[in-house]
């Protein structure tokens, strides 16, 4: 029988590279109760509706470095799809959870930016908790 591996140094090295903040939350209605907002053309869920999942240390990384280019209802958008790293011991991320960045050292581009969680990655070896996320506003080309 093999001897357990002890990755307790590579978390904490893995966790001392978050140097993004990132609040976490889901939409407990849904869109369907959604507010539209004519200056953005987007709908944002009223404060009430939203679940509270985590905030703190995390790391974005961009995983296609050529976006992927689909045509829609006549519009062409270009999406990117990224990998949200968070602590081993942070809460379980749902899919369709929504993520903004809210600091980050090394990329003050990100911000603000808001993704919606697509999957989450578990492995034998994990340690952090991976998130496949893609942006919420996806570029439309015109």
């Amino acid at each position: 029988m093999a001897k357990p591996l002890n990755l307790l140094p590579l978390q904490k090295f893995v966790e001392d590279q978050m140097t993004d903040t990132c609040y976490i939350t889901t939409d407990t209605e849904g869109t369907t109760d959604d507010i539209f907002d004519p200056v953005t053309g987007g709908y944002t869920p009223p404060p009430s509706d939203t679940d509270f999942i985590y905030q703190g240390k995390c790391f974005v990384n961009t995983l296609n470095v050529f976006p992927s280019q689909a045509t829609e209802a006549g519009a062409t958008t270009i999406s990117t799809d990224f990998e949200l790293h968070l602590p081993k011991d942070s809460p379980q991320v749902p899919v369709d959870a929504l993520v903004v960045i809210t600091a980050s050292m090394r990329d003050a581009n990100l911000v603000g930016d808001r993704f919606i969680v697509r999957s989450n990655s578990n492995n034998s070896f994990a340690v952090d908790q991976t998130v496949r996320m893609y942006a919420k506003e996806q570029r439309i080309v015109q």
